[in-house]
Formats: structure tokens, C-alpha cells, sequence
């Protein structure tokens, strides 16, 4: 045993003599050189209280959303001018590379290589299609204390695909009391209605929270804006209706003129201008959405140098559109739950991987 002791002395005693000659030499090299470093530039850190050099963090806080008057956080975004992608498309749409939001692509390619966290840390993937990003709207939006947007290279802090830069949705770290919220909007055709609730706690050395919110946003029908009627002519267009007509158009011989129903004794000569069919009066031009979100948190601090956070989130998401006369159909349905053992940083202070 002593042996071993021994050794294990001289083994460290090597190591240090070793590290004092290396450091004395690069200090000889440095004393040798005719140029001298005058400034570093540091582009990317994960030291704390260190921001790195580039463009500026884009802070969108509770006070700046509230004055958007949004109801979701697709629509918040849509007011960020770093940000193109996810607000800028139909509701309802899920396109792989408008999923989320994203800071300008790359040659305008339709690759997305910006990346969402939550918290500070890496949320799912997938939404109503399976896709490999990241939803936002899984968020309750009363849990949502501030966007922190770093529209500049990120790779290497993050990895590849933060290459454009980084959107971290914080949520709220603690709350006491109890908030009820309700939104309404209307247009000619349709009404969203949101309503929230959120409810926390401070329990001493820490906090619970729970949010809550259900999102309705109404379906739009094509009769609620007679400029989409599909029949141009008097306006100098085209024709864009068909001869499947209800119950049932015949062609005889499939060729020639058609008849509306097996009942019609008079034809219409089989051209685009004199198609009169259309179930543009039953369809929705846009689809109703409906989310259900919900989030809870909880902090405890074990000592001075132990802090144990958690959070569980759950969210579901549905679109239903009328698609012809009698025919309602599902196009997307997406259910998730996510949980978290994990400190909560913010971007500003120290990036998380």
C-alpha cells in the first residue's frame, strides 16, 4: 500500500513538472513574438454572463405581445421581422418547412436550419404530419414570459442545425394567484375565441404553476367571399367549375355533349365555359383549428448549490374542414405530452445545449 502511495505521488509530481514546462515555453514562444495579439473576438461561448459577438438578442417580452393582441404564438411571430415561415402561410396548413419558424433560409432553399427550444433545452419533434421540428404552439400562451431570438450563426454553440440561429421560448418562472383570460375576435365569416387560465404558488424555497389554454379558431366557408367563386368569365377569367353535377352527369359513349341527370332531356355542349357544377358553396376555404394546451412547473431549491425544476406539458392539436357537400374531414390530429428534469437557463445569460 505504501508502494502504490508511492507511486501515485511521483506520478503527480511528473504531471506537474510536465504542465509547469509546457506553460514556461508557450510563455518564451509568446516573449519571441514580433507581433503581438492586441484583441480577441470571441463569436460563439458557453461561459456564463459572456454574450458573443454578432447580431443582437431580439427580445419579445410579455408586455410587447400583449400590445400585438395575438392568440397564438404563430401570430406573434408573424410580427417579428427576423422571422419568416410559421404565420405566413393559411390556418391550418402544416408544410414540413413552415412548422416553425425560421431566420432566413439559406439561398432560399426550403431547408430549415434554425432551432426552437424550450426553456433553454430541446423540445420534441414531429407535429400533425411527424416532421422532425418544432411546434411553438404547444405552449399554453399565458405560460409564455418572453421569445429570445439570436438571428445570427449559432453552430457552434448548438450544433448544425441552430446554422441561422436560435428562437428559445421561455416560460414563466414563477406566478401567485390566479389569472382567467378570454379573447374573442371576428371577421365577416368566421370568430376565434381563446380562453386561458393559469394558477401558481410560492411555496417558500419553491413554486408551482399550472397554465392552461383552449384555442378555437373558426372555420372560413368560400361563400363568405364571393371573389372566390370558381366561374371568372365576367371578369375576363376562366371557368374553373365541372360537370359533376349531383346525383350524376352522363357523357353517353363517354364523348359529346352532356346531360346534367339521367332525367335531362337537353345537353350542354361539353366545353369549359358552360361547366355549371361546383360545391363551392359547401367548402371551407379555411379550416377550423382547434388546440389544448397545458403546462405545469415546479421548482424546488435543495440547498445553496441545488436546484431541482421540472415541468410536464401536454398539447393537442386538430383541424376539421368541410371538403365537399356532406363530406367533413379530419386533415390533421396531433397529440403529445413532454417532461423535463432540467435547470431552466436563458439564452441572454448562458446558451444550453
Amino acid at each position: 500500500m505504501n508502494n502504490l502511495a508511492r507511486h501515485l505521488k511521483l506520478g503527480g509530481s511528473s504531471l506537474a513538472f510536465v504542465a509547469i514546462t509546457t506553460m514556461t515555453s508557450a510563455l518564451a514562444q509568446g516573449e519571441r513574438s514580433a507581433d503581438p495579439v492586441e484583441s480577441v473576438t470571441v463569436t460563439g461561448t458557453s461561459i456564463r454572463g459572456i454574450a458573443p459577438i454578432g447580431s443582437n438578442l431580439v427580445s419579445v417580452d410579455e408586455t410587447t405581445i400583449k400590445q400585438t393582441g395575438a392568440q397564438t404564438l404563430q401570430q406573434v411571430f408573424a410580427t417579428v421581422p427576423a422571422l419568416t415561415g410559421m404565420g405566413m402561410i393559411g390556418q391550418g396548413q402544416t408544410n414540413n418547412s413552415f412548422l416553425q419558424p425560421t431566420i432566413h433560409q439559406l439561398g432560399g432553399s426550403s431547408s430549415n436550419a434554425t432551432m426552437v427550444i424550450i426553456d433553454g433545452h430541446r423540445s420534441p419533434t414531429g407535429s400533425t404530419n411527424h416532421t422532425n421540428q418544432v411546434d411553438p404552439g404547444i405552449i399554453p400562451f399565458n405560460m409564455i414570459q418572453r421569445v429570445e431570438i439570436l438571428a445570427d450563426g449559432s453552430s457552434s454553440i448548438y450544433g448544425s442545425d441552430a446554422l441561422t440561429g436560435v428562437i428559445n421560448l421561455i416560460t414563466r418562472d414563477s406566478f401567485e394567484g390566479i389569472q382567467l383570460s378570454a379573447q374573442v375576435a371576428t371577421m365577416s365569416g368566421a370568430t376565434d375565441r381563446t380562453f386561458g387560465f393559469l394558477a401558481g404558488a410560492n411555496l417558500g424555497k419553491g413554486s408551482v404553476m399550472f397554465a392552461a389554454t383552449h384555442t378555437n379558431l373558426g372555420a372560413l366557408r368560400f361563400d363568405s367571399r364571393p371573389q372566390t367563386y370558381p366561374n371568372h368569365i365576367p371578369q375576363g377569367g376562366t371557368n374553373f367549375n365541372s360537370f359533376n353535377c349531383s346525383p350524376a352527369s352522363i357523357q353517353p359513349n363517354g364523348a359529346g355533349n352532356i346531360f346534367l341527370s339521367a332525367t335531362a332531356t337537353t345537353s350542354l355542349a361539353n366545353t369549359t365555359a358552360n361547366s355549371p357544377c361546383t360545391d363551392w358553396s359547401y367548402r371551407d376555404l379555411i379550416p377550423n383549428t382547434v388546440r389544448n394546451n397545458a403546462m405545469m412547473k415546479g421548482r424546488m431549491e435543495i440547498s445553496a448549490n441545488l436546484t431541482l425544476t421540472a415541468d410536464l406539458l401536454y398539447s393537442s392539436y386538430r383541424d376539421t374542414s368541410i371538403t365537399s357537400r356532406g363530406s367533413i374531414t379530419a386533415t390533421a390530429l396531433a397529440v403529445r405530452v413532454m417532461w423535463a428534469l432540467k435547470p431552466i437557463p436563458s439564452m441572454s445569460t448562458r446558451p444550453a445545449l
